[in-house]
């Protein structure tokens, strides 16, 4: 009964430190995406594939504005990251 506990602390601890291990590296991979489109990532509570697909989006229509214009306003970024996820 011992060892089945001790067996599964260790499995729990096994997974624990994979799961860590991912979560950072998918932390450096985006922050590395962001810094290759020169952008600054704030905050976000969506997973990190969102927020990969989030930045790549925003940087094209960033660099889809016309180059006389300024840049698109916050707001019309939000609305358009919203039609893109509502998709």
């Amino acid at each position: 009964m011992e060892k089945t506990r001790e067996w599964k602390e260790k499995q729990l601890q096994k997974t624990t430190l994979v799961a860590a291990d991912r979560s950072y590296s998918e932390q450096v991979k985006l922050a590395a995406i962001a810094i290759t489109l020169n952008m600054r990532l704030r905050s976000a509570d969506m997973p990190v594939d969102m927020q990969e697909r989030a930045l790549r989006f925003t940087r094209s229509l960033l660099d889809s504005a016309p180059a006389g214009n300024h840049r698109p306003s916050p707001s019309l970024l939000a609305r358009s990251l919203k039609k893109e996820f509502d998709r």
